[in-house]
């Protein structure tokens, strides 16, 4: 039992352990390796023993950790939390000061290298750390990619490039706990990461057009397509369905450790309740206005994943009581802000706001500063710079915390807290669910109760009822003109 090879700094669980041998047995043998557990089910510690026993084996010398930028503070956090790596890991940076040089040669005479480098760093070129990868390769060295669904998308550079880069190591893990959120399509990429031509063999050498033909073929093999009419008569093909759902999963069954939530971890249901709230006549009357302006301008276009969030947000905007060219409020404080002072005003414990906007974020941080103090209001979003702080904060004093999902819904173990208000959910089904999920993992003491903030009448609506058929909004609302979506 491999798992028993090293010491553990807290005993695995059950299922850790079979998702630590499992790893261990297919690096080994094959050099990739899956590991596709639901949220709470600890991929983080799984990863870390798993590189532990390698490494006590004599076959692993170097860790790669990708991960986004928002929770490269929450693996720095966890590797001591979870393993027993003595040297002090490295965040790259595209820096060339003296200081940083000093930094990266004193990590470099370092006997266990574990460098952590952002996701968002392959959506460009990067030759200078291209260059550092190819030398960090010239020793065993293990790839670990969080959230690995987010490299769902080949025809991105990001997804491209990333494989590129990482094809020299020794070993690679992909980490997600929803390897497929919309589409069992989005696994295409991530076993590809894991072991090149995974689907379809490549006539050497690897190249990007290569990559983009075999989805294609893939795309065609296991997608229903639907040929969609943009206005002046244009057309494209969308996927609206799969088949042959069977001969994926029996591929990837043998290269992958599948966990999920409901068979491991006993945790008490979610409660979730909506409060409705009226809006203001002026915030009504702004978005009226703006629904008719877009519904004259491009009310015939077709939403898709890729235009929703662009034809959408200043409606979202001006539902959350803002306005988006400014970020002013519109009619002094937003309904659905004075439903959030009435509604905790009474609740004991420490409590979560999630909203998707700055404007947002500002508004709630400023009224409960004013009604409970600086010392009780944190943040988690991409304006604050010392997450860290803020979050020791808040699990030490700080009765609430104000987060964006795209910053928060990741990393964070936040079971201590039972109260989440939704204020704005994002549009990404996976994102809510990883957002949600912050709250209901092990150890948490309480109920998770989920409370959406919704003006009536708006695309919030939407989004609620979106997620309930546990899809995204896109996916939910399929092939709709944007006339037709906000009519609904």
């Amino acid at each position: 039992m491999h798992y028993e090879k090293i010491e553990h700094k807290f005993p695995p669980r059950e299922n850790q352990k079979i998702a630590i041998d499992n790893a261990v047995e297919a690096l080994t043998d094959t050099g990739f390796h899956g590991l596709f557990l639901e949220m709470s089910l600890g991929k983080t510690k799984v990863a870390l023993n798993t590189a532990e026993v390698l490494r006590a084996y004599g076959a692993l010398d170097r860790v790669l950790i990708v991960c986004a930028k928002a929770i490269q503070s929450v693996w720095l956090e966890e590797i001591p939390k979870h393993s027993n790596f003595e040297d002090e890991p490295l965040v790259w940076k595209s820096l060339t000061t003296n200081k940083y040089r000093k930094k990266l040669n004193a990590f470099r005479e370092q006997s266990f290298q574990i460098m952590i480098v952002g996701l968002e760093l392959f959506q460009r070129k990067a030759p200078r750390l291209q260059e550092a990868l190819v030398q960090y390769y010239q020793s065993p060295t293990l790839v670990i990619l969080d959230e690995s669904s987010k490299i769902k998308n080949v025809s991105t550079n990001r997804a491209p490039r990333l494989l590129e880069m990482t094809r020299g190591s020794a070993y690679r893990l992909a980490l997600t706990g929803t390897p497929w959120t919309e589409s069992p399509l989005n696994i295409f990429s991530q076993m590809e990461f894991l072991h090149e031509g995974f689907w379809y063999k490549f006539d050497p050498p690897w190249k990007v057009s290569t990559l983009r033909k075999h989805w294609y073929i893939f795309r065609n093999r296991y997608a229903i397509m639907r040929d969609v009419t943009l206005g002046g008569g244009r057309t494209f093909k969308q996927v609206v369905g799969t088949r042959r759902t069977e001969e994926i999963a029996k591929k990837i069954q043998t290269h992958a450790t599948q966990q999920k939530k409901v068979d491991w971890v006993d945790l008490p249901e979610k409660i979730k309740q909506t409060l409705h709230v009226e809006m203001s006549k002026e915030q009504a009357k702004a978005y009226h206005t703006m629904k008719e302006l877009l519904i004259l301008e491009i009310g015939d276009k077709v939403l898709t994943a890729a235009n929703a969030g662009t034809l959408l947000v200043r409606l979202r905007q001006i539902a959350g009581g803002y306005y988006p060219e400014s970020g002013e409020p519109i009619d002094g404080l937003p309904a659905g802000l004075e439903m959030l002072l009435e509604d905790v005003v009474e609740y004991p414990g420490k409590v979560i706001v999630a909203a998707t906007f700055v404007a947002e974020i500002e508004g709630i941080v400023d009224i409960l500063t004013a009604e409970y103090g600086p010392e009780n209001v944190t943040t988690y979003y991409g304006a604050t710079k010392d997450r860290p702080e803020q979050l020791a904060k808040f699990k030490d004093s700080a009765k609430f915390m104000v987060l964006n999902p795209a910053t928060g819904a990741y990393g964070l173990n936040l079971q201590f807290v039972s109260l989440m208000y939704l204020y704005s959910r994002p549009f990404s089904y996976e994102q809510n669910v990883q957002l949600e999920d912050r709250i209901h993992r092990p150890g948490m003491t309480g109920e998770a109760v989920y409370k959406d903030i919704v003006h009536t009448g708006t695309v919030q609506e939407h989004v609620i009822k979106a997620v309930a058929k546990k899809r995204g909004v896109v996916e939910a609302f399929d092939c709709m003109t944007l006339k037709d979506f906000l009519d609904t």
